[in-house]
């Protein structure tokens, strides 16, 4: 059981690094804050499984364990904790409603807070039982972002957020798993006890994580280098723009007038405007100049 849970995490590992680094390549060309956000919580949380990993073959494989990196690893877990928390918030939160607000920034704060607060009595003073309840308000607080994300995403379908819409549905399903696992240990861990629960589903759910977010990244990097003209295809999937619209939005890059439009596609000049309206409706621009610039953070 132990080297197959040692395992796991090992697996688990590479694969975050993996997938952390094919959404650094997403992030090179979608500067978006929360792409950022993520990148930080992705990159948070592989750092907290390597230590997690040689904490967990330390306890279970070491003879005689070495207590001060025990004691270290486990600040620096502490540490990547805090900061999972923080990051992962700020990418759900930032999914969902843009720039985040002071009242769920405060939110977040606080639940932080609380945590730092529990680790450093956990740690500090030898109070280990405190683990349990910050792993339970770590799990039910992003459990909880999830699927606030989720639901804001799939309602007001933003681009190209809505290309995560997966990814927040199984992060809320995993989430929740994960605070029923911790629920489970603190009513009854006396019959848990030789099972170790809470390392199988960690090193679980990061290699579903891990998987799932190849998959997203290498589709939308794909995405992105398929384009026919000076746009990429992916602008056009994230914006949901029409075959007509995708004709009208190259020659508007092209800086065409709408009558050069018109006469190049053979239609008329009100329904080219028609058309222009459309497009800048979706993609949530009101100029050309906007339209431009927003061309220009997908290539």
């Amino acid at each position: 059981m132990h080297q197959l849970v040692l395992w796991i995490n090992i697996v688990g590992f590479a694969l975050m690094v993996a997938s952390t680094g094919v959404f650094f390549l997403v992030y090179n060309r979608n500067r978006h804050r929360w792409l950022l956000c993520y990148l930080l919580y992705a990159g948070a949380f592989t750092l907290w499984l390597l230590a997690s990993t040689y904490v967990y073959f330390q306890d279970v494989f070491l003879d005689e364990p070495i207590s001060q990196l025990e004691t270290v690893t486990s600040y620096l877990q502490a540490v990547f904790s805090v900061v999972i928390l923080v990051f992962g918030s700020l990418f759900f939160l930032g999914l969902a409603d843009g720039p985040l607000h002071r009242r769920r920034g405060a939110v977040t704060a606080a639940v932080a807070a609380v945590v730092v607060a529990m680790m450093v009595v956990a740690i500090g003073f030898g109070r280990t039982e405190f683990l349990s309840y910050v792993r339970l308000l770590f799990s039910a607080y992003l459990a909880f972002a999830a699927w606030y994300a989720s639901a804001r995403v799939t309602a007001t379908r933003h681009r190209p957020q809505v290309r995560l819409s997966g990814f927040l549905v199984f992060s809320g399903v995993a989430y929740t798993c994960l605070t029923a696992a911790s629920i489970a240990l603190l009513i009854v861990p006396a019959g848990l006890a030789d099972i170790p629960i809470d390392a199988i589903a960690t090193g679980a759910f990061l290699g579903c994580w891990s998987v799932l977010s190849i998959f997203i990244g290498m589709r939308w990097v794909a995405g992105k280098s398929s384009g026919g003209g000076s746009i990429p295809s992916s602008f056009y999937d994230d914006f949901d723009l029409s075959p007509r619209e995708r004709e009208i939005a190259e020659a508007l890059a092209e800086g065409l007038t709408s009558r050069e439009i018109g006469d190049k596609l053979f239609i008329s000049v009100r329904t080219v405007e028609t058309h222009v309206f459309s497009i800048y409706r979706k993609c949530g621009v009101s100029s050309r100049v906007e339209f431009v610039n927003k061309i220009a953070d997908y290539t």
